[in-house]
């Protein structure tokens, strides 16, 4: 009676289709790799704030619209505004991702989707400090500096 049932191969009914356990395998990973295309690319390029894009002149809304509110906010016996605003730096540029892509036709997606959750979890941070005048209008911004927290790890 065991002989009966090692012989015969494990089927899967779904809508009264029988499919065999070896074509699951193989439709799941076509299906990986065909519908999981260019994800660690949008995941690694999306939503990286650049303050060099902020120039003289912008008002404080546009500037909190792309860096989002200041982490310390000062006001000066003028009346002007010092803000300082943290953000996470693009560790990397995706190009390399798309040509991987492109050459293995999605199958690097497998490694490059988890490496790009964890480049975004653990960017370092920076800080810029933007300076305001009376009326809320960038004066200047400084260059981009480590943050507090990550300054002990680029100080090694």
């Amino acid at each position: 009676m065991d002989a009966m049932f090692t012989s015969r191969r494990p089927t899967v009914r779904f809508a009264e289709v029988a499919v065999s356990g070896r074509a699951m395998l193989v439709s799941s990973i076509l299906s990986l790799l065909l519908f999981n295309g260019g994800c660690s690319v949008i995941i690694a390029e999306v939503g990286w704030v650049d303050p060099r894009e902020i120039k003289e002149g912008s008002t404080r809304a546009a500037v909190q619209e792309k860096l989002g509110n200041p982490s310390r906010s000062e006001r000066t016996r003028e009346g002007a505004r010092i803000d300082t605003y943290e953000y996470q730096k693009q560790p990397q540029d995706g190009h390399a991702d798309i040509a991987c892509d492109i050459l293995t036709l999605g199958a690097c997606e497998v490694l490059n989707v988890p490496m790009a959750i964890y480049m975004r979890y653990t960017a370092p941070r920076e800080q810029v400090t933007i300076y305001f005048d009376v009326s809320d209008h960038v004066l200047w911004v400084t260059p981009p500096l480590p943050s507090p927290a990550d300054r002990r790890t680029w100080q090694r």
